[in-house]
């Protein structure tokens, strides 16, 4: 399946999902599972900003510790997640 095939598909799965989540918290968790799946990768995560914006919260992961979740953050610019939140575009490490 070439490229943009396939992500359109992952997209069109994603929004199945979203339709059939009771929460936010279901959604997000089978989201990265999903992904970590299609992108056949052992680490895939969701980190949403606080409130102030100052902070990414660990809010659904596949591949890190299950009590990290809601727990990990990370202060403004710090690590390759806030170069992705400041970027706004993807990063894939291989």
């Amino acid at each position: 399946m070439g490229g943009l095939s396939a992500h359109l598909l992952l997209l069109q799965d994603i929004a199945a999902l979203i339709g059939e989540s009771k929460s936010l918290d279901d959604v997000l968790d089978r989201v990265v599972r999903l992904v970590a799946d299609r992108m056949q990768t052992s680490v895939c995560s969701i980190w949403l900003l606080d409130g102030a914006g100052e902070k990414a919260v660990l809010r659904a992961s596949q591949g890190l510790h299950p009590d990290a979740i809601g727990h990990a953050t990370l202060a403004r610019g710090q690590g390759l997640t806030w170069a992705v939140i400041e970027k706004r575009e993807p990063v894939l490490i291989e």
